[in-house]
Order: structure tokens, then sequence, then C-alpha cells
């Protein structure tokens, strides 16, 4: 017994425990209250002198720690360094921390109960790696907690590259910065190159920059898209992020007669000619419409009211670097992507036998090539700010901070226009897609499913970061736990409440199968 120990109870504390297991054991009573015992916990430590309630594992885990003390057989501790572990195989490493640690520590119930854990941190930035192993006397695993799926669209920075589509299985308490670590897992990616957006209808819903933004506020039927971005940390380069819409100039119409009193639904379209706002299903309906049709027609063929484009297709960002923001790079990475959501067929309504003769002496008469398309910069719901955006109008400093949309060139009274029609997004499924993970309430869980949840690896957000010896500032980094060495007594601790907020909090109470 170590009585001179200042972290320990002068031996005061390891003495009423052990009248305590005696009084247990002798037979004596049919039932003990361990009053004795309380009161010297609450003499010597002032967390448990009030009548409160207090945390089972918390106590288990400081009466565990205090014990060791008065019993710590080290009676000068020596001062060591930590083990630095860079280029040294784990078991050397791992071998090495256990041995100082026990230079310092030294017990029964350490002799029982003292692991090892390894702790390994990836930098997200520059993928400096640190490994740590550390001891302890009990673990904490948490349980599976009911899960919700939620489907997202991948978009990687090059246009080139095909979107994927991933299947995730959050906790119904996740937050949107578990859904970006997810993510930020299955692609290998930091999540400080990761924008995620809700999509409704061709328009940005929601920019979910908020990490504290609950999964289950998304709705089933909005797309979540979580695209790829440049890091400028990472290029040392200034970049830019443009979120761009697609939207058809003339909105196409409904699939109904206009006249209230036919209302069919029309196998071929007869537009309004002025305007192109309306259809029917023949002449004679466009007739008997046009005496309450006209005076919209009038605003609409004047200009006084204006067609409000309709938006089209899947948004995405775009993700250059500064230096490259020109009309061009721009034009051919939002068709590359706007192409993968929508089918583009040119109409010409051009062709003369002449049309391939070109006046080559007088290059004012060439022909244009044809742009299906022009940019507007819009609002996050489409709404117009600016149209028709000019080559010298994409400056870094005009697009920052703005939506751009494309604006396909659709309207059939031009000499050549385009058919734009929607389609599902191309991309690959990734295997988790077409994988079903079968429900946690109705699947008993074991001590294994736990053990396994405790181990997998976790992003720590910015709230968490982790200062890297590498980039000399607190990173975003990813975090495994494993268990490296077993004690003889393995004490679990089962994390059975979950919090949603400091003062809300359930417990979950299934039942966990463990092996006797």
């Amino acid at each position: 017994m170590n009585k001179a120990n200042p972290l320990g109870c002068q031996g005061k504390l390891s003495l009423g425990f052990a009248s305590l297991v005696k009084a247990l054991w002798d037979g004596e009573k049919e039932y003990l209250r361990p009053v004795h015992f309380r009161h010297l916990v609450m003499t010597k430590f002032s967390e448990f002198s009030n009548l409160n309630q207090h945390d089972a594992q918390e106590f288990l885990s400081f009466f565990m720690d205090k014990l060791h003390e008065d019993l710590n057989r080290i009676k000068k501790k020596p001062t060591t360094d930590p083990v630095d572990s860079k280029g040294q195989p784990d078991m050397k490493v791992a071998s090495e921390s256990w041995r100082r640690y026990k230079l310092r520590n030294d017990s029964q119930i350490e002799d029982l109960f003292l692991g090892q854990f390894k702790s390994t941190l990836v930098c997200s930035t520059c993928e400096e790696t640190s490994v740590v192993f550390d001891p302890f006397l009990s673990i904490s695993v948490p349980l599976p907690k009911k899960m919700l799926a939620r489907e997202v669209l991948f978009l990687p920075q090059n246009p080139d590259r095909i979107p994927i589509r991933y299947l995730l299985h959050l906790p119904e308490d996740a937050k949107m910065e578990l859904l970006k670590a997810s993510v930020a897992r299955r692609t290998e990616l930091s999540m400080t190159k990761l924008r995620v957006f809700e999509v409704h209808k061709g328009k940005f819903q929601t920019l979910m920059s908020a990490n504290r933004i609950h999964v289950a506020r998304i709705l089933p039927t909005d797309t979540v898209i979580v695209c790829e971005v440049l890091s400028d940390l990472q290029i040392r380069k200034p970049v830019i992020e443009i979120p761009t819409m697609q939207r058809l100039v003339v909105p196409k119409v409904s699939e109904r007669c206009n006249l209230a009193s036919c209302n069919k639904k029309l196998d071929k379209q007869r537009k309004c000619s002025a305007c192109l706002q309306v259809a029917y299903c023949g002449v004679d309906c466009q007739r008997s419409d046009w005496t309450s049709h006209k005076n919209e027609c009038e605003l609409y063929r004047t200009g006084r009211k204006c067609r409000n484009p309709q938006p089209v297709g899947c948004p995405f960002v775009l993700s250059l670097l500064e230096e490259e923001c020109k009309f061009e790079r721009i034009s051919k990475m939002a068709e590359t992507y706007a192409k993968r959501s929508v089918d583009v067929t040119v109409v010409d309504n051009s062709f003369t036998g002449d049309d391939n003769e070109m006046d080559e002496e007088n290059p004012v008469n060439q022909k244009k090539p044809f742009v299906p398309f022009t940019f507007s910069l819009v609002s996050r719901f489409g709404e117009t700010k600016k149209a028709n955006l000019k080559p010298e109008d994409f400056k870094p400093s005009d697009l920052r901070h703005n939506f751009l949309s494309l604006d396909w060139q659709n309207n059939s009274k031009l000499l050549k226009f385009v058919m734009v029609n929607e389609k599902p997004v191309d991309c690959v499924n990734d295997a988790s897609a077409s994988h079903h993970r079968p429900n946690s309430d109705a699947q008993p869980i074991t001590l294994e499913d736990c053990l396994e949840l405790f181990t997998e690896p976790e992003t720590l957000t910015e709230n968490d970061s982790w200062y890297c010896p590498e980039c000399k500032v607190h990173r975003e980094a990813t975090k495994q736990m494993s268990l490296w060495r077993l004690p003889k007594v393995l004490v679990i601790h089962l994390k059975r409440f979950s919090y949603q907020n400091f003062i809300l909090r359930g417990k979950i109470d299934k039942f966990v199968k463990f092996p006797i």
C-alpha cells in the first residue's frame, strides 16, 4: 500500500473497499448498507459529496484510478517522455510506450484491468500520420442506433469524371458533419473539399454549410448533392467556387389544352405563336380561348411581362483556379456537367441550298458558331439578376458569392435552337446504393456489433480538430481507435444515452447479447 502517493487516498480508500468486500462475502447479513464506504468517498472527493444522482461508469473509472494509486508499487515516479512513433514499427512503439508507462504505474489493479489502445490520426490536408498507444482500465462502446437511409449524389471536381451515387446509413439524430464525414471516407477526400446542397426541382434549396443541421430534416423527395471543390490550402493558389443551375429560356408549357372547357391531355402541342406560354389541341380551341388569353399574350409579346426561365436538370458547382476563370473554360466545364442530366438536340431551321457558301473575303458575313446557351447571374432560387453575360463579365470579383445559370436557348422561333429533355443523372451506383442494410430495430445487438462500431474510423470536425505537427495548425483529421493489448479482465461500458443537445437526452434500452 502506497500511503505517501499524493494522487491516492493514503490507503484509506483501499482499506475501506477491503472492509466492504469482506462484509459482503462473510454471509452474516442478508443485506448491507455501505454507509461507511460512502461517507469515505464523500469526505475525500467533493464531486460526490452531495445527494445527487451520479453516473455509475464515471464513478467506476474514478474509483479504479484512485484504488490503483493507493496500491501503486512505484514509490518515486521517474520523468518520462512521449514515444516518437514516426518511422517506427507499431510493435516497437507499443512496447516502448507500455514500458515507460509501467515505470510510473504498477499495481494489482493494473495487473488485472490494464489494457492498451492504439489511436491512429491522419491529417486530411498533408496526410501526416500519428500513432499513439495509450493505457486504459475500461472502455466505453456505443450502441447501434436507429438508422435512416439517405441517397447522395457525388459530383467530382473534374466534370469529365462520372458522378457516383451513394446510399448512406446514418443514425436518426445524425447531423450534416456526419454525412460529410461519411462521404469523405468513401471518396478519400478531406471534408474541407466537400460542399453539400439540398436540391429541389432543379434549384438550390439549401446550402448545408452549417454542420449542426440534422440530416433528418432533408425531405426524402429532395436530392442531396455533394460537390468536390479545389482546396486553396493544398494548391496554394486562389480558387473560386460557382454554384450553377440550368434553365430553359422558354418554359415548357402544360401538357393539357389551355382552354378551360377542353383541358385535354395533349399528344401533340400547338403553342401560341406570339408568346409560346400556352398550348392547345387544335385551332378551334385556340380561337375559343383567344378572348381570355389575348391580354396576357400582349404583355409577353411587348415585353411588359417577362418569361421566367424554367429550372431544368441537376445543379452543380464549378470549382477552378481564379487565373482560369475565363468564359471559354467555364463554358466547357458547365456544358459537360449539364449534359449529365439533360439531353440536348440542336435544331437548324436556317438550312438552304446556299448554306455552305460563305464569303471568305468578308469575315463579317461568315457564320458564327452556334452556342446553344447563354449565362446569367441569378439568385439561389433562380431569379435573374443579370442576363446574357458577355465574356468580359467573367471576372472572379463578379462571380464570387453569386449563383450562375446556364440558360438553354430553346426558343423555337429562332433559326437555330435546342430541344432539351430532362433525364436521370448519368452516374454509377456505389455498391452501397444497391445494398439494403437491415433495420437495427429488428436485429439483435451483440457485443461484437458495439466493438466494431467503437473501432470504426471517424472524421474529426472543426470543433475537435487535431494539431498537425507537419502543417503547424489545427486540421480536420481521420481518427481510428483499436484494441492493441487486452487485460486479464476487460471492463466494458455500454453508452446507452443519446444526447440531442445539452439538455435533451434519450436512453437506448435495447438488449445487448454478450458471451458469458
